[in-house]
């Protein structure tokens, strides 16, 4: 409940799947928040990709903001039309990092500037690319670990999700789309604040150094 209310304070109306299977966890929400949550709700635990699927079917619009429940955020606002901003300056970037886990992706330290939009107020948009690694003369799927895609937090064009990941639960794990989206030319980039960080930042450290090691091992 803390990370729902964390982060309701700054916005204002949310699609929300529980994938508990419980519906007292949705009777629960409800009680809280009031009409706050247009709640979809499965009736067993489906899992993360199938549940994002059911989710992004029904979005309408141009944008989607996705996030899920072990964040906190810290109150710096700003940060979708920020993402926004960074999005229309290169259609090849597939989400924005906001958070506290972009120290483990080889970010280009070059700054690079996008023209501002939407509410930040700011005439350009600060941001840094993350590194994808170069293909080698004679590239091997397996031996490459790209940074092209993320479950974390951030701003995704409805428009990728449709033309080259519906449905995402084909890919089985993010690694998988990481790599699909690696190879259709995308990449990510990151604003300059971290604007929420991981309840869990070791378990998150653990993940990526094993797909590290397994990409180049």
């Amino acid at each position: 409940m803390y990370v729902l209310l964390n982060f309701l304070l700054r916005c204002g109306r949310y699609l929300l799947i529980e994938d508990s299977g419980e519906s007292a966890m949705v009777d629960s929400l409800i009680d809280e928040f009031g009409d706050v949550f247009d709640v979809i709700e499965n009736n067993k635990r489906m899992g993360q990709l199938f549940s994002i699927d059911k989710a992004f079917s029904v979005v309408e619009t141009e944008y989607i903001f996705h996030c899920e429940d072990d964040w906190v955020w810290n109150g710096i606002p700003g940060f979708v039309a920020d993402s926004m901003s960074v999005m229309l300056h290169d259609p090849k970037i597939s989400t924005v990092h906001l958070c506290n886990t972009s120290f483990l992706y080889p970010v280009d330290e070059l700054d690079y500037f996008a023209p501002g939009v939407g509410s930040s107020g700011r005439n350009e948009v600060v941001y840094n690319k993350i590194r994808n690694p170069s293909l080698p003369s004679q590239p091997s799927e397996m031996m490459i670990r790209p940074f092209s895609f993320s479950f974390n937090p951030g701003l995704r064009r409805t428009e990728d999700y449709r033309v080259h990941l519906r449905p995402i639960q084909r890919f089985f794990e993010e690694d998988a789309v990481n790599k699909f989206l690696f190879w259709r030319g995308f990449h990510m980039a990151r604003l300059r604040n971290t604007y929420c960080n991981h309840l869990d930042i070791n378990r998150v450290s653990r993940h990526m150094e094993f797909h590290n090691w397994t990409a180049t091992g």
